[in-house]
């Protein structure tokens, strides 16, 4: 009989881009555990903090993790496993920190305020009626919330952290900010030109923050 994967661990050659791990230093890295994000899109919590420079090893990434002093868009996580995407808010004590993406499709660590650690912007990419009628959307980072029925798929929505309540809705169109997750152009942020639809597939046309105009299908751009 064949063995059977290893479900907690990832062979670092088979790592996706967005974890930004050397390939050749370790044999194995962390797996994200499935649900918030594909994996294309995630790591792990303990790579995060790796990064960060807050722990060197596994036993010191459980130790910081059992006080009790990390959290993810505002509730603690002790799970060194915990999946963490673009937009996700960490806070470590009093730092505050923002997951994003670089031109080269890794994960990026940006500081941030307190005030901007009280929120997060993510993407709508379905939407759905529950009883009683009212209307549910589930988000890029896996959160379902209600919602009223002017939001629509692709638009994006400034959550406050914990409540996860609806602070604004920032509607796909015309001269949005945003920024593309996936893609020949990841990592490159502007505002949308026009919208198009092209066979099957939505095109967008963006002038980046640098003047330059690209293309790209619809569900590789997030309004931010």
């Amino acid at each position: 009989m064949s063995s059977k994967a290893n479900k907690r661990h990832l062979k670092r050659l088979n790592a996706p881009i967005f974890f930004g791990v050397k390939r050749k230093e370790n044999k194995y890295v962390v797996k994200p555990l499935p649900g918030r994000f594909n994996i294309k899109l995630s790591v792990p919590l303990a790579l995060i903090l790796r990064k960060l420079g807050v722990a060197e090893n596994n036993r010191e990434i459980k130790i910081i993790l059992s006080s009790d002093k990390v959290k993810v868009n505002g509730k603690i996580v002790r799970d060194r496993r915990y999946p963490i995407g673009i937009q996700d808010v960490i806070t470590i004590q009093n730092s505050n920190y923002r997951v994003g993406i670089t031109e080269n499709g890794k994960v990026k660590i940006d500081s941030i305020t307190e005030d901007e650690s009280k929120h997060r912007v993510v993407k709508v990419i379905n939407k759905y009626k529950v009883k009683g009628g009212k209307i549910k959307a589930t988000l890029f980072d896996g959160t379902n919330v209600e919602i009223d029925n002017n939001v629509k798929v692709n638009d994006s929505l400034k959550l406050e952290n914990q409540t996860n309540k609806i602070l604004d809705v920032i509607k796909f169109k015309e001269n949005a900010q945003c920024l593309v997750i996936d893609g020949l152009h990841v990592g490159k942020s502007g505002k949308i030109k026009d919208i198009k639809q092209i066979s099957n597939n939505k095109i967008v046309t963006i002038v980046t923050d640098k003047g330059e105009e690209i293309k790209t299908v619809i569900d590789n751009v997030m309004c931010i």
